[in-house]
């Protein structure tokens, strides 16, 4: 007669360290994104930038055709999202400039950032310490801090593309129609805060072709819903009658001038030149810039806190 088998003993010890590492873990994660968030909130850029200050005119309507600029081509929803939080903000009671309010955004998006790294991380089975480890290299980085503190839309720019890329991670690790549309919800809100997030299609391709291999045709809905998603909102606010028009104006919202057809195909490399224009274009760009601030009677360089209206014009 055989005897049964005895059940594993687990020590009381090992038993209470899962839990114990758990609440060790929470802790110390929202210790670190508090720390962060306070850090980018404590020491804002101290130089106002000619895009910030632009910002937030139209965020203030503090110029006379804030209308007009209130849905940007490159960035569609940024200026409109930043306006109805300031408006949210002064019917609660608290006033906050623009350009204030810009950076303070963008300190916490820099914080949500960081988080969203740590988490693709998690995905790819990284240990949860090593993510954060991870994380915090990117959150303390000079770039990274630098687009967490200044009045720009590049930190609302990089927090779409960490977004989109760790949801092509975790659709190319566990494929589903519902990471699919994930994925393709990612990578469209992206696009209609900040143009430049297209270049993330590449790699959202890839995650779309892995997950077909595994998943089968399910997954490929990622592409009609994202291509609905960015380019409904774009033809909604300017209007765009036909397909032509739609092309030629999104690869003009990222820099590149193509015609038709060719601007379909040249879509992900248009997003590119945006930060890769030629020399000649960037100093071209700069000095009508400074030329058109010069003809307002602006000063430019180090505007100092309080100037806002002044520069703003």
């Amino acid at each position: 007669m055989t005897r049964p088998k005895k059940p594993p003993v687990v020590s009381s010890a090992s038993a209470q360290a899962k839990p114990g590492d758990e609440t060790a873990w929470r802790g110390a994660l929202g210790a670190g994104l508090l720390g962060l968030l306070t850090l980018y909130l404590l020491l804002p850029e101290k130089v106002y930038v000619f895009d910030g200050i632009m910002f937030a005119s139209v965020i203030e309507r503090g110029v006379t055709e804030w209308r007009e600029e209130l849905f940007n081509r490159r960035h569609l929803f940024f200026n409109p999202a930043l306006l109805g939080l300031r408006d949210l903000l002064a019917r609660l009671g608290a006033t906050v400039p623009g350009y204030a309010l810009i950076q303070r955004v963008n300190a916490v998006l820099g914080a949500a950032g960081a988080l969203v790294f740590l988490e693709m991380l998690r995905t790819l089975r990284l240990p949860r310490w090593t993510a954060a480890a991870g994380a915090l290299l990117l959150a303390g980085s000079f770039a990274y801090c630098a687009r967490a503190t200044e009045g720009q839309v590049y930190m609302t720019l990089a927090l779409a593309q960490l977004s989109t890329l760790w949801a092509a991670v975790a659709l190319a690790e566990r494929p589903s129609a519902l990471r699919a549309l994930g994925l393709a919800a990612a990578f469209s809100a992206g696009c209609l805060f900040h143009a430049a997030n297209v270049v993330m299609a590449a790699p959202c391709a890839v995650a779309v072709a892995l997950a077909y291999r595994r998943r089968g045709p399910s997954v490929l809905m990622a592409a009609p819903a994202a291509v609905l998603l960015t380019t409904l909102p774009f033809a909604v606010v300017f209007k765009l009658s036909s397909w032509n028009d739609l092309l030629l104006f999104l690869g003009r919202a990222t820099e590149l001038q193509l015609s038709g057809p060719a601007s379909a195909a040249g879509l992900v490399g248009s997003a590119l030149s945006y930060h890769v224009m030629s020399p000649f274009a960037r100093a071209q760009t700069v000095f009508q810039q400074l030329l058109e601030l010069q003809l307002r009677g602006d000063r430019v360089g180090h505007i100092k806190r309080g100037e806002l209206n002044l520069a703003a014009g």
